[in-house]
């Protein structure tokens, strides 16, 4: 099921654009290009880029840039910024997971913990892809939830007032199936309350390595702050 499409719509940021600020975007680009030994000119895959924050800013360093998203709404909104900016920015409306190109890149990433919304086959049809993906010594960083750190951590019901409007948070974990469960309550003055849910495989590193191995994928921590893992892969 794909419910991110839901999600990840115009109410979602709306409600959270606050919170990805011109210098956080400058700011992981600059860490993305240092850790990716990529230079102008380089062709950059970004998986999942929703409305483009870190396409657009790749783009307006020079590097050649396809984003890809699930979500017409979200593009739509990409394509505007890169035709106001005259950004050349090529964008493609599928599934990450199921994405195919004619071309490889020298590089890809994988932002915003965007792994993990498939069950364990389609998480792995993502690795594959990246692979495929890349050109021989390409690499790909993605940046995703440690599972057992981020339970150690978890709140399960919360509340956070924003210029929006507030938000209500509730989450769950299911064991057997190494879920978080999540349903998100925006209220906005004067309108109705608005649910959304989200379901989001959680995974151990042991268990990412696994994974990555069976894509074909050499795998490597960079680093972890709290219960964010920042992963390189690289394509023997």
């Amino acid at each position: 099921m794909n419910w991110h499409l839901d999600y990840f719509d115009d109410l979602y940021y709306r409600f959270h654009d606050h919170l990805f600020s011109e210098e956080l975007t400058r700011e992981e680009v600059d860490l993305m290009t240092r850790e990716l030994a990529i230079k102008p000119g380089d062709s950059i895959l970004d998986l999942c880029c929703g409305r483009g924050r870190h396409a657009l800013e790749l783009a307006r360093r020079g590097f050649e840039v396809t984003g890809v998203d699930l979500c017409l709404s979200s593009l739509a909104a990409a394509r505007q910024q890169a035709r106001a900016e005259r950004l050349q920015l090529t964008l493609v409306q599928t599934d990450a997971g199921l994405a195919r190109f004619d071309r490889q890149f020298d590089a890809c990433i994988l932002w915003g913990n965007s792994f993990g919304y498939s069950d364990d086959e389609g998480n792995l049809l993502l690795l594959k892809t990246i692979g495929q993906a890349l050109k021989t010594e390409g690499k790909a960083l993605l940046d995703v939830f440690e599972r057992q750190a981020l339970l150690d951590g978890l709140t399960t019901c919360s509340s956070v007032d924003t210029p929006a409007g507030r938000i209500l948070e509730r989450l769950t974990f299911d064991a057997a199936t190494s879920c978080l469960g999540g349903e998100l309550t925006y209220l906005a003055p004067g309108s109705k309350s608005i649910k959304r849910s989200s379901r989001l495989r959680l995974y151990s590193l042991d268990e990412l390595e696994q994974l990555s191995q069976q894509a074909g994928l050499h795998i490597r921590l960079l680093q972890q702050e709290s219960s964010r893992l920042l992963v390189k892969l690289t394509r023997p």
